[in-house]
């Protein structure tokens, strides 16, 4: 006679495996959905430097435009050695962080929530008009969405003091990549940290990611500041094109405020019905992740990729 524990077993297995082969169809369909969609021909400047970095890097002659993006340039190179063609390796590469940020997103709800709901938050993701737009475009706005939950979750699961070097290096590597983010992300990321202070985190696993972080980062500014001519030639060239990036206050908050009103709108509705336990939201992880990088945005400087990075916070 089977008893009852071993039924509430077998049918938590059952649920457990319909979720996991859940998120591999989402999965499935993120990639195809995303190949059928992507462009043709690069449809912005920026696509377009990216691609004249691959061939020869120069930040002064905004190939690719400042900060100079050396990480993405040699994925995009590396994965230009498998496709043959620097467009398609570009799309590769925002197609493979569209993957990465709905598996992102399953796992950090998973510290919140339950596999349902979790699967609801990467499939809300996943089907995000602006989220689903970037990863059909040469672009690199995608990785801010992989960025984001990936290192959120990293951070409040890992236990190894040896991970904690990895995770460093990772965020060193991630400003090689999109800078900005990693720096609007700081306030989330000393939350979670002092979040975790509660279970005694050690000083030493702190001094091992500061030390990732410095390996991460030298890992490309050394060889960005060698291939730009010296430190002071580098310093210069990302200086003289950033500085004159920003924007009004006026018509950034306005275009900041109708890209939330139709990127985010099924997100909140969400966890208002019901499909989510409100209850288990973790809000002062939400407003230190979003609050930051909204006030930039409407402040400083917009454009609607950048929403990427608080996006799968509120799916």
């Amino acid at each position: 006679m089977r008893s009852p524990n071993n039924d509430h077993q077998t049918v938590f297995a059952k649920k457990s495996s319909g979720i996991a082969w859940g998120l591999l169809l989402l999965c499935a369909v993120v990639i195809i959905s995303r190949i059928f969609t992507a462009e043709h021909l690069p449809a912005g400047l920026d696509s377009g430097n990216f691609m004249l970095g691959m061939v020869d890097y120069s930040v002064a002659q905004e190939r690719p435009h400042s900060p100079g993006y050396p990480v993405h340039i040699a994925l995009a190179t590396a994965a230009q050695q498998l496709v043959h063609d620097p467009h398609m390796a570009l799309l590769v590469l925002s197609i493979l962080w569209s993957l990465v940020a709905v598996i992102g997103t399953y796992a950090l709800a998973m510290a919140f929530v339950d596999r349902r709901a979790a699967l609801l938050a990467a499939a809300l993701l996943a089907a995000n008009p602006l989220f689903w737009f970037y990863g059909s475009v040469a672009e690199t706005y995608t990785f801010d969405a992989a960025l984001a939950p990936t290192l959120m979750v990293a951070l409040l699961r890992v236990r190894r003091p040896s991970s904690w070097m990895f995770i460093g290096v990772g965020v060193g590597l991630a400003c090689g990549l999109r800078p900005t983010s990693v720096v609007l992300l700081l306030p989330a990321i000393g939350a979670v940290l002092m979040h975790r202070r509660h279970n005694e985190l050690p000083a030493p696993s702190l001094h091992l990611a500061i030390g990732g972080v410095v390996i991460g980062l030298a890992s490309w500014l050394v060889p960005a500041i060698i291939m730009e001519g010296g430190v002071q030639e580098y310093a210069l060239a990302v200086w003289a094109l950033t500085h004159n990036s920003s924007g009004g206050v006026a018509s950034n908050a306005a275009s900041l405020v109708s890209t939330l009103v139709w990127t985010i709108t099924i997100a909140i509705i969400a966890p208002v019905i019901g499909w989510k336990h409100r209850a288990h939201h973790p809000w002062w992880l939400a407003l230190w992740w979003s609050v930051p990088p909204l006030v930039f945005f409407a402040t400083m400087h917009h454009q609607k990729g950048y929403l990427l990075l608080v996006l799968p916070m509120w799916c």
